[in-house]
């Protein structure tokens, strides 16, 4: 008996809550709406030209990471054939083979942030992709408030 005692408030609260969630109630709304759907839509058509920019772009970001490891691991190779050269007793090679793994570190930090900004450059897609959805199912949503408020 105690239980029901809890559990009919809470069904009573959980039903008014539900219908007091929605935002446009009668028809008087429909300015609001209208206001709120063009908001919306504006929102949309930003998201929709900066996720275009950004996967344009990306073959951009891609082809220099790409190039960035490409140079990294090249500077390697010559590093390390440099090195070999040098393990004798010529100073003169020994410095050259230092110069050269400055540079091949050089590169290697390089090729990293490029493939940071790609990855970073994905994830703007990702979430772009998000949010655009999320709009859109929002802009759902205000359209099917609009033909109820139509229909009626």
């Amino acid at each position: 008996m105690k239980k029901f005692k809890i559990l009919i408030p809470a069904f009573c609260l959980l039903i008014a809550s539900s219908s007091f969630a929605q935002r446009y109630r009668n028809a008087s709304d429909t300015v609001k709406l209208n206001i709120e759907y063009a908001k919306v839509t504006a929102d949309i058509n930003d998201l929709t030209s900066r996720l275009n920019t950004a996967q344009n772009n990306m073959p951009g970001y891609r082809n220099r990471a790409d190039n960035a490891v490409e140079k990294a691991q090249n500077s390697a190779r010559n590093n390390s054939d440099q090195a070999a050269r040098a393990s004798g007793d010529n100073v003169k090679d020994a410095k050259r083979a230092n110069r050269d793994a400055r540079r091949a570190l050089k590169g290697a930090k390089h090729a990293k942030s490029e493939n940071n900004k790609e990855t970073a450059q994905a994830e703007k897609i990702e979430s772009l992709k998000l949010e655009l959805q999320r709009k859109r199912d929002r802009q759902q949503e205000l359209e099917t408030t609009r033909n109820s408020f139509r229909n009626q």
